[in-house]
């Protein structure tokens, strides 16, 4: 029972005013609730201040976890040759098809280049020529055997077998090498065997017949993409190999 502050007396707690006096009840109780506020607010601020600075030291801590991650990422890298570990900015970082990417330790770089290398260096030029030759021979007679068979009037995809038949005899020839000597010896052979050919399928015309045949022939796109794929198969199958990548 609440008790007067006045004349001491005990009222009933639903009482607002003392029954004795008449004072009014509950002044003293106001204090107290100021008091129990003040300290629950301050308890809050801290809780907040607390809350606040566990998230902070959690923020730091996965950041640092993020960048420890792509730090030891860099340093993951173990050469695809001798699985040796690789020091960030000396692996040479080269894209696999179907394996994600393909790194290689400077060592490793190194002999793989000089292996590059030595497939351009001493070139049997005359062995290149007399098998490119063999091989030209032989693709344009087996063209012209197949045109003369067939119902078809020209068959101009010949070119891109000649042009890789007369490449690898000319890549073999030399050695197993490459290079440019070896690709403009392709070429050079491929163009005579599409002449040559052509010649032989025309009907073996004077050169002035001969030459407006060819404007004729080569009025169609598609024959002259056939005879460029040839030519380009020719010139590129011994073309010398380079390691292409990224210094990472």
């Amino acid at each position: 029972m609440p008790k007067c502050p006045q004349c001491g007396t005990r009222n009933p707690r639903e009482n607002t005013t003392c029954r004795n006096c008449g004072a009014v009840l509950g002044l003293e109780e106001a204090p107290t609730a100021a008091v129990s506020v003040e300290p629950a607010a301050e308890l809050a601020a801290a809780a907040e201040v607390e809350t606040a600075g566990t998230a902070e030291s959690d923020v730091s801590v996965e950041s640092s976890g993020e960048e420890t991650t792509e730090e030891e990422g860099a340093a993951d890298l173990s050469c695809a040759k001798c699985q040796a570990s690789i020091a960030p900015g000396q692996a040479l970082v080269i894209p696999g098809p179907g394996r994600g990417i393909v790194a290689l330790c400077p060592q490793c770089r190194a002999e793989i280049e000089q292996q590059l290398a030595a497939e351009s260096q001493d070139l049997q030029i005359n062995r290149a020529v007399l098998f490119g030759l063999g091989a030209a021979i032989l693709s344009g007679v087996a063209w012209y055997l197949i045109v003369y068979f067939s119902p078809l009037p020209d068959l101009p995809v010949m070119a891109f077998v000649a042009g890789w038949l007369i490449a690898e005899a000319v890549r073999y020839g030399a050695g197993r090498k490459r290079g440019q000597p070896l690709q403009w010896i392709a070429l050079g052979l491929t163009a005579l065997t599409i002449l040559g050919t052509e010649y032989a399928i025309i009907g073996r015309p004077n050169p002035l017949d001969f030459v407006q045949s060819l404007g004729e022939l080569f009025k169609d796109p598609f024959t002259l993409v056939l005879l460029g794929f040839g030519l380009w198969q020719a010139y590129t199958t011994p073309r010398a190999r380079r390691l292409r990548g990224i210094q990472r």
